[in-house]
């Protein structure tokens, strides 16, 4: 399937998605209290993400993107003739949740595979259970390494921290800033201690200083003490490895305490969320991301409009990686023609070669789909791109 044949179906509006609240939802019992069997008619995804909570904003993307996604293929007649139904779970952001809803996921056979969650902390909790039950679980986001390593019904989609960290390490802040040291604060969580200890590796390979390190808790407010201690140990720069809350309160308080060091994010912080609330202080954040919004390739530009029309808020990396995840999910669905089974699901998703709205989408063995990256930076209201793909060779 190529990426062009998202611009003919962006105006359907057929409601394909349902959206289902906390755990419930899913497949109704029938009249003996077991779960309803799969329909002939109908291919059923189970979506788990945040909808409400701290990270319910992530929800909005994945929510609409998979809505749109379901539209289109049901639009171009669907899996080999079926329907294609995304039932869609919130999870809070929660991992406890997460696993709860895996476990009725996974023992409702209407199912034949899943999506989520939005954080690897949340989709590693409930890996477990998808792999006893021999379902596919494909996360958009999580980009913990050792998530896809729990099983071989585990795929990532976002690029892995042994990619991103690395990356922002050598090529961000040491070749395209210029910096000989710097400071880390990083998410006392999975995906924090991954992608420290990715970025770690990196700069004592090529010699990049750190001065400092600080763990935070999601949600962080206070900044005060954790910026006194880096400011103490004189770096040339901080690197944040946390989501858009946290960069916004650390950036806001060390711009306001005078502290005018280059404050680096992570790209997993780069919403519509951190522009908003960062206001005039985001002018020159500079960090990597995987894409950049142009006209000049318009099926990703068509859908940025459609998921801005639908959702009030702008497309980011996570609405084309919750788009390209269904429609990679469909499509390993339909290779496997007649014999429509979990493990069937699996071994086409394995073999899957395609081209979606990110480009190429292939996994490596492990399950993990290997991102390339570009430097981007906010300048005058808008992120422009700094330097490409092929800075990396320069």
């Amino acid at each position: 399937m190529n990426k062009r044949f998202v611009t003919s179906a962006l105006s359907v509006v057929s409601a394909a998605v349902v959206l289902l609240a906390g755990c419930g939802g899913g497949a109704q019992p029938d009249a003996a209290g077991g779960a309803a069997a799969p329909s002939a008619n109908q291919v059923k995804f189970a979506y788990t993400m945040p909808l409400t909570g701290d990270k319910a904003e992530y929800g909005v993307h994945f929510s609409t993107a998979a809505e749109i996604a379901t539209e289109m293929i049901n639009q171009s007649g669907g899996i080999n003739g079926k329907e294609l139904v995304v039932d869609i779970y919130d999870s809070k952001g929660d991992p406890k949740e997460s696993t709860e809803i895996a476990r009725k996921v996974t023992q409702d056979p209407s199912y034949i595979a899943a999506l989520g969650d939005f954080t690897s902390s949340s989709a590693m909790a409930a890996a477990p259970i998808y792999e006893e039950a021999g379902m596919v679980h494909l996360s958009p986001t999580a980009s913990n390494p050792d998530f896809v390593k729990m099983g071989d019904y585990q795929f990532a989609m976002y690029g892995t921290q042994a990619d991103d960290a690395p990356y922002a390490a050598e090529y961000v802040i040491q070749k395209y800033l210029n910096h000989d040291s710097v400071a880390l604060i990083y998410l006392n969580t999975d995906w924090g201690l991954s992608a420290l200890k990715y970025f770690e590796e990196r700069a004592k390979e090529i010699g990049l200083k750190i001065t400092a390190k600080e763990p935070i808790a999601e949600g962080e407010k206070d900044f005060t003490a954790i910026l006194s201690k880096l400011k103490k140990t004189n770096p040339d720069c901080i690197y944040i490895m946390a989501y858009a809350t946290e960069v916004a309160n650390a950036t806001i308080q060390a711009r306001t305490s005078g502290w005018d060091i280059p404050i680096i994010p992570s790209s997993s912080a780069v919403t519509d969320q951190l522009i908003d609330m960062m206001g005039a202080y985001a002018e020159g954040l500079v960090t990597n991301q995987v894409y950049l919004l142009s006209e000049e390739d318009k099926p990703v530009w068509d859908f940025a409009q459609e998921f801005e029309k639908r959702a009030g808020i702008p497309a980011t990396y996570f609405s084309f990686l919750a788009y390209d995840a269904v429609w990679g999910l469909a499509e390993a669905a339909r290779y496997a023609g007649d014999n429509l089974t979990r493990e069937a699901v699996k071994d086409q998703l394995k073999a899957l070669d395609i081209d979606t709205l990110l480009g190429r989408l292939k996994f490596d063995e492990e399950g993990n789909l290997r991102r390339q990256y570009k430097i981007v930076g906010y300048q005058n209201g808008r992120w422009v791109e700094l330097a490409g793909y092929d800075f990396m060779e320069q």
